[in-house]
């Protein structure tokens, strides 16, 4: 079965260059908007309501929802790294018009993401009483919400783990607007569904049960739209198309472990040094700025399958041209999103969440702009590098950045508090620009393969 998408994935004599240029840059411009949608519903709800949640739930059980989140999108990523596998090669598979090997790769990817899921949730579940007491040091009201929020995180966090396959199906076949739909809907819900519970009175614990109702249908209708691109027949997984998995999974695995890091780690370390209440402070922090980077990696999502489906196929011309105009439109759009929070921070933070939140916070998020910016430059290169399978390189950049970062962070926050989580951050970004040359070099060498 064929999507529309792929009428650019037709042969080059029966298409010219720039008509092929032009239908590639069309889709690329639909995903991309359908990307920054999906993307932008979290933080903007998030950013909307927060003074409200703080204000019935208190900064103490805010700070723990916050935590909650945390722990379960650091554990959630560790059990994504098949999920950007499936999306790698159901691409080049489609690119090659063999679905019975789209299949084969979207029953592999499940069961992988599946058995990661049930271990780390198991763990995430038998950890919790251990984390309170020992790591966050809570009393013991603040820590039996914790346990309980955190037993039902982990029930999120499987059926998260294999809605990210579905999730990037739909993304390989290029229908962005699919997955944006039903994953913007249902964090509308999950919010929606928090803020009725406040006022009904229910804390955190209500709040996590809500987001497991609504990821289970979630789940439902990402299975039904997978079917509705896929052909009708299945077949038993290949042992070729595992190992193939398994491989790029498995430094894809790493690569999250690395994310993870950057993005979650540094919470957790300031919840586990300075508290929950400093938690609040910073996590706000991280959900002002996170669009910087969030929103460039949602829209730029769109050449990692974009760019693996055509890799085989296109002129490396059309390819580089594509790529390199995307990189130029980041780094303007980049420099946008930053400049406000690095020029006006207080003053938006006054204005937001009040004075004295701003005294305790400006400073820091103004340095944690500039340290999603530095990261988010490198996106368009990342892309590409994950289109050219070079997972191994990627994860080995990302492994010694995060690592720098987290070193930085865990020296820092005792002397500076959250400050020194954030200049932590900070030291990640310009690590990852070395991914430039490596993407120029690869560029060069399918040009001159082409050429020849």
């Amino acid at each position: 079965m064929a999507t529309n998408s792929e009428s650019v994935l037709l042969p080059g004599g029966m298409q010219s260059a720039t008509a092929s240029l032009t239908s590639a840059r069309r889709l690329l411009l639909r995903n991309v908007s359908f990307g920054l949608l999906d993307y932008m519903v979290q933080p903007l709800l998030m950013l909307a309501t927060a003074r409200y949640f703080i204000r019935h739930l208190g900064m103490a059980q805010f700070g723990l929802w916050m935590l909650v989140l945390a722990i379960i999108g650091s554990s959630g990523t560790l059990c994504t790294g098949f999920g950007d596998a499936a999306l790698k090669y159901v691409s080049m598979m489609r690119g090659r018009r063999d679905y019975e090997g789209v299949m084969q790769v979207i029953e592999s990817s499940f069961t992988l993401n599946l058995n990661c899921g049930i271990v780390v949730a198991i763990a995430l579940y038998m950890l919790s009483p251990w984390a309170s007491g020992h790591i966050f040091r809570l009393d013991r009201s603040l820590a039996a919400i914790l346990i309980g929020a955190l037993r039902i995180g982990a029930l999120v966090l499987v059926v998260r783990s294999v809605a990210f396959v579905f999730i990037s199906t739909l993304r390989a076949f290029e229908n962005y607007r699919t997955a944006a739909q039903i994953t913007s809907f249902t964090r509308i819900a999950i919010i929606g569904t928090a803020l009725i519970l406040i006022i009904q009175g229910h804390g955190v614990i209500a709040i996590m049960v809500g987001s497991f109702i609504w990821e289970l249908a979630a789940i439902s209708a990402l299975v039904i739209s997978v079917r509705k691109v896929l052909p009708a027949q299945t077949i038993g997984s290949s042992q070729p198309i595992l190992r193939n998995l398994m491989s790029f999974g498995a430094y894809s695995w790493l690569q999250a472990l690395s994310g993870t890091i950057f993005s979650q780690a540094d919470r957790l370390l300031v919840a586990a040094l300075l508290g929950p209440a400093a938690l609040a402070y910073y996590g706000i922090c991280i959900q002002a700025a996170q669009p910087i980077h969030g929103l460039a990696a949602a829209g730029l999502n769109v050449l990692f399958p974009h760019l693996s489906a055509r890799l085989e196929q296109e002129d490396p011309a059309i390819l580089s041209a594509t790529l390199w105009g995307a990189a130029r439109l980041n780094f303007l759009c980049v420099l946008a999103l930053a400049l406000p929070l690095l020029i006006s921070s207080r003053t938006i933070l006054t204005r937001w969440m009040g004075a004295d939140f701003s005294l305790h916070a400006a400073t820091s998020m103004s340095l944690v702009a500039l340290s999603f910016a530095f990261l988010a430059f490198n996106i368009p290169g990342h892309y590409a590098l994950m289109a050219f399978g070079q997972v191994r390189y990627l994860t080995g950049l990302n492994l010694f950045g995060a690592a720098i970062s987290l070193v930085v962070a865990f020296a820092l926050i005792p002397h500076f508090g959250i400050m020194g989580a954030a200049l932590g951050r900070l030291s990640y970004g310009p690590i990852t620009w070395l991914l430039y040359p490596k993407v120029s070099g690869l560029l060069r060498e399918r040009a001159s393969v082409n050429r020849y």
